[in-house]
């Protein structure tokens, strides 16, 4: 969590490096302790390729154990604006669901309730949370998306239309 050395530059063999194999390192071992650890990079500001693009899946692969920790960090990050972090966790959450077909309702329910708190705080929907739901969610998923983006509640940061989600 070292949040120094993912702001070095990635041409040089050493310090931008580490925290990358490190990550990759705390997802392969699977261990739920490691979310919180994870976080700190995932929530960080200036976000690059590695922890927005692998984030997710390193995630998943804490397994169900996680699942509290991931989920309480999107709701309470809903209100940060930080659409990303929210949104990487989410996917870190379905991907938990795709893995262990035994919690396979975990992460749709994390995508609902952040929905849900976007709406009870009159927040937008972050797109990606959207996107997620919309590739795992049930008919009454997509209705409650389409209301949301109908009714303009939806950041749109990488999404324009309906028909992205559609």
């Amino acid at each position: 969590s070292d949040l120094d050395a993912w702001h070095t530059d990635p041409n040089d063999p050493g310090p931008f490096w580490f925290p990358v194999h490190a990550m990759h390192l705390l997802g392969a071992i699977g261990d739920p302790a490691a979310a919180e650890a994870l976080l700190v990079p995932l929530s960080d500001a200036e976000s690059d390729e590695f922890r927005t693009e692998d984030g997710p899946g390193v995630l998943a692969h804490l397994g169900p154990g996680a699942i509290p920790t991931l989920r309480a960090f999107a709701l309470e990050h809903l209100e940060d604006g930080d659409d990303i972090a929210v949104a990487l966790v989410v996917a870190g959450l379905i991907g938990i669901s795709m893995l262990h077909p035994d919690h396979a309702d975990a992460g749709v329910t994390a995508a609902r309730e952040v929905v849900a708190g976007c709406h009870e705080r009159g927040l937008p929907v972050p797109a990606l949370v959207a996107l997620g739901l919309a590739r795992v969610g049930t008919t009454e998923d997509h209705a409650l998306l389409r209301e949301t983006f109908d009714g303009d509640e939806w950041s749109d940061y990488m999404v324009a239309r309906w028909e992205d989600v559609e």
